[in-house]
């Protein structure tokens, strides 16, 4: 065990441990996932070894215990250039039980989060991997204006408020339209606004009906 950490984190050895792995069974290979588990947060956040856990994680039975202890410290990896692949692998499994530690984590540090360039990128997984109360709850509880507002002027917070439009039904989508055109001559300045602006008219273009709307009401 040694030097297992070195093997892990170096990209031309790598494949070895992949290939023991996928050719050993538990518990011949309990002490090799109980080293894993002690040193997760190294390995998730380097840039090689963060996908070798996925392709191990991958060749696992007894995938469970590691998954827990991912999803255990999933707000320290939320944030990181490499771990937030590996929570976005992890989300994809679809298993219900490590899905609601992660996105409670999520949820429960979220502006930070979506205002993270990594980290924001999760969020698209977490919607998609969610079950519909949590999906309904998060779409509910940002449809007003001071979260639009947070969401819309934040250089990484704006694709986030777009994930939510995309997974919205009504009356939420249209209160978030109404929102957005109260809010977006604001952009004008931001640096990133005019991207935003265009992405958003692009997307959807319904969100012109009320922008037009809100400038014909204030004539």
């Amino acid at each position: 065990m040694k030097n297992l950490l070195e093997i892990i984190l170096n990209p031309n050895s790598t494949h070895i441990l992949i290939k023991y792995i996928s050719l050993i069974r538990y518990p011949e290979n309990e002490k090799i996932i109980e080293f894993i588990k002690d040193n997760l947060y190294i390995i998730c956040t380097n840039k090689y070894s963060c996908c070798t856990l996925q392709k191990i994680i991958e060749f696992l039975h007894n995938k469970k215990e590691i998954l827990i202890s991912i999803s255990n410290i999933s707000n320290l990896l939320f944030n990181d250039q490499f771990g937030n692949y590996v929570i976005q692998f992890i989300l994809s499994l679809n298993d219900i039980e490590i899905n609601n530690i992660i996105i409670k984590n999520y949820l429960d540090n979220f502006e930070k989060n979506v205002s993270n360039k990594y980290s924001s990128n999760i969020f698209s997984k977490c919607l998609e991997f969610c079950n519909l109360e949590t999906k309904q709850m998060i779409i509910q509880n940002l449809c007003n204006y001071d979260s639009v507002k947070f969401l819309l002027y934040n250089m990484y917070g704006n694709y986030v408020l777009q994930q939510i439009i995309f997974a919205s039904n009504e009356p939420f989508k249209s209160k978030y339209f109404e929102n957005i055109a109260m809010l977006i001559n604001g952009l004008y300045f931001y640096p990133f606004g005019n991207i935003v602006i265009y992405k958003l008219k692009c997307n959807f273009p319904e969100l012109n009906d009320y922008i037009n709307s809100g400038n014909n009401n204030s004539n």
